[in-house]
């Protein structure tokens, strides 16, 4: 078993985020790279300028970078992370205990690799030009609260699968609006 594997399998994660970010940890989506049979451009939907490779989509690409700079900043995490497994395995170290905040740390790195791979698929399969859909409630990225203390802490009652899945989509919707804009 796989040292992440307790990490990515959590009750408290919502299960299609846990699934795409087990998938992601075993290199198991179908990025363009992994593609090779089929003749399409293997560049990154996002930056269109490299070579489209889970390791590039989720953390090298600028679109996901800004997104992490921002995620990173509302729960507090000062590690830069590089792959899907080194960011699960750190995880099991930073986010250890059953405290809020730790639980906040899981769901926003499960929420987030779940919400680029639904940004890159709907880029990639509907929408040539993604769009901002109505936001419904969530304003939690407006102003970054800190887990950490200060202005804008977050709060036990906005962390949690529906408060954290809807700022991290807020946060993904923002950048692919802004990418196109």
């Amino acid at each position: 078993m796989k040292v992440w594997t307790r990490e990515v399998w959590r009750s408290f994660i919502t299960p299609k985020h846990a699934f795409i970010l087990w998938l992601g940890a075993q290199s198991k989506l179908l990025t363009k790279y992994r593609l090779p049979y089929l003749d399409i451009d293997k560049n990154c939907v996002f930056c269109e300028r490299h070579l489209e490779t889970g390791q590039h989509l989720f953390f090298q690409c600028s679109f996901a970078s800004s997104i992490w700079m921002k995620i990173k900043v509302w729960t507090g995490i000062r590690r830069s992370m590089t792959t899907i497994p080194s960011a699960l395995k750190w995880m099991k170290k930073e986010a250890r205990g059953t405290s809020w905040q730790s639980k906040s740390k899981s769901i926003a790195l499960a929420s987030t690799v779940y919400h680029i791979w639904m940004a890159r698929n709907r880029k990639v399969f509907e929408e040539p030009s993604p769009h901002v859909d109505s936001i419904h409630g969530s304003h939690l990225l407006s102003q970054p609260p800190h887990i950490g203390g200060g202005p804008h802490t977050l709060k036990k009652t906005e962390v949690g699968p529906p408060h954290c899945e809807g700022a991290v989509k807020e946060v993904v919707q923002k950048m692919l609006y802004k990418q196109h804009s």
